[in-house]
């Protein structure tokens, strides 16, 4: 497998929330330490990137409990990073990702397939990471609930590194199959992340 770990150790202003887009009165669940981003020890990271062609059909997942009763989700928000930095060559190709709720039991509950173009750094004219926002129709989740990504190696999603939650994994939906979002260091070690995914809505 390839190594792909990149540690970023600082961050654009880009990664803030604020101005992002969505309303003032939505409410955003995190999964994460919960911490500002630019605080946080980061990694880049791609399915594509570390399992070849398998990682097209493989989600990182986060899981997340509703805050109440009849709350809908109404957006996605991924952390990424989809190459460009400003130079002709790194212009991102276009391709499609997909997006997922699924409820307790992996049940599919929405999916979403677009081109990565619209929510990422090159649509923003930014060179460094930024929140993708995926507005999607309000979906209603009750208790606990997943949220997948399938990056497809059109981006490369942020990941924490130095506070580990236990709610990000990695989902392959050809065999349902879900494996601990673990990335590969030498010697045989790995290193567990935080997939930087939120959701918001009301």
């Amino acid at each position: 497998m390839k190594n792909i770990i990149f540690i970023l150790t600082a961050l654009c202003a880009a990664v803030s929330l604020a101005g992002c887009g969505l309303a003032q009165d939505k409410v955003i669940l995190t999964s994460d330490s919960g911490r500002n981003v630019t605080d946080m020890n980061l990694t880049l990271f791609s399915t594509l990137g570390l399992f070849g062609a398998e990682g097209l059909d493989t989600a990182e997942m986060v899981k997340f409990k509703a805050p109440n009763a009849g709350f809908k989700v109404e957006a996605i928000l991924i952390l990424g990073f989809d190459g460009y930095n400003g130079t002709d060559d790194t212009v991102p190709i276009e391709q499609m990702v997909l997006a997922e709720i699924r409820d307790v039991d992996m049940n599919l509950l929405y999916r979403t397939v677009d081109s990565q173009i619209p929510y990422f750094n090159f649509k923003r004219n930014t060179t460094g990471p930024t929140w993708g926002i995926l507005e999607i129709p309000p979906v209603e989740v009750t208790d606990e609930f997943y949220v997948c990504f399938y990056d497809r190696g059109a981006i490369s999603v942020l990941g924490e590194t130095d506070s580990f939650t236990n709610s990000s994994q990695l989902f392959d939906r050809s065999n349902r199959k879900i494996y601990p979002a673990e990335l590969p260091l030498p010697d045989n070690e790995t290193m567990p992340v935080n997939w930087l995914i939120r959701v918001a809505g009301s």
